[in-house]
């Protein structure tokens, strides 16, 4: 058996011309597809959104006490919404109108609990609703309602239903509060004890 070698011209043409197509054959089944780029990662301290105009709407930054904090300005600058973390790490988001001014602020309060605030113009805390934050700290209490205050100055509360889930060990009860003309607290249900 002879062994044939390749080294004519017109063999090394044929041995090239084969090596080209079969390199570029997998590129062929490929050509309708395009690769995704890696988006490319951006770091900074701070990042502002303008508009048409150049006007700043929105600023995502880390605030004075080194915690995330998203904040959308209304078209006359003032924080229409404001969601980050307090100093302490806990979440936030705050809803105001057009001049700044809150409307509604979410929370989380004593023990992670959380609490909504909503209010008008007038008095920023009319309705409070979720977990009731205690004047003395005290991990045992877990008492929610909704509370209707009224405006400033006062802030005091005018009615609410109050439920206490469990206070050491104690059965979970509630009580409905209501204020009457003269200022007197009227209290209806387990916890007449808290007038």
């Amino acid at each position: 058996m002879t062994k044939r070698r390749w080294n004519s011209p017109v063999d090394l043409r044929l041995v090239f011309c084969l090596g080209l197509v079969g390199a570029l054959l997998p590129h062929l089944f490929n050509l309708g597809r395009v690769e995704a780029a890696a988006p490319p990662v951006l770091r900074g301290s701070r990042f502002e959104l303008v508009d048409d105009s150049g006007k700043l709407r929105a600023v995502l930054e880390c605030g004075a006490a080194m915690q995330p904090r998203l904040r959308m300005l209304s078209p006359e600058g003032n924080a229409a919404i404001d969601i980050g973390l307090t100093g302490a790490g806990s979440s936030y988001a705050n809803f105001n109108s057009a001049d700044g001014s809150p409307r509604v602020a979410m929370k989380m309060g004593f023990g992670e609990k959380p609490v909504i605030l909503m209010g008008d113009r007038d008095s920023p805390t009319k309705l409070i609703l979720g977990a009731v934050q205690p004047d003395a700290i005290d991990p045992n209490l877990d008492t929610w309602a909704p509370e209707f205050n009224q405006p400033p100055p006062n802030y005091r509360a005018v009615a609410g239903v109050v439920a206490t889930l469990g206070y050491k060990g104690k059965p979970i009860h509630g009580s409905v509060l209501v204020k009457d003309a003269q200022g007197h607290t009227l209290v209806f249900g387990d916890d007449r004890a808290s007038q």
